[in-house]
């Protein structure tokens, strides 16, 4: 079992909250704000032409099990 950091932003449009697991990262882990920065960038292109209210990040940590 290896154990994998993933973070996922939570962004407020409207009265919408919505929910996207941006970066995975092997455990432990921190993230930078360049990171965060990117992944609004890569989420704010594909989805939204209105302005973000509200923004969160939260870290989940898994364990994954790894076949070779």
């Amino acid at each position: 079992m290896v154990k994998i950091d993933c973070y996922i932003l939570h962004v407020k449009v409207g009265d919408t909250w919505y929910h996207w697991a941006f970066l995975f990262k092997p455990h432990p882990s921190e993230i930078t704000e360049k990171e965060v920065a990117k992944g609004l960038e890569d989420l704010r292109d594909d989805f939204f032409n209105e302005e973000i209210e509200e923004i969160k990040v939260e870290k989940k940590t898994f364990e994954v099990e790894v076949n070779a």
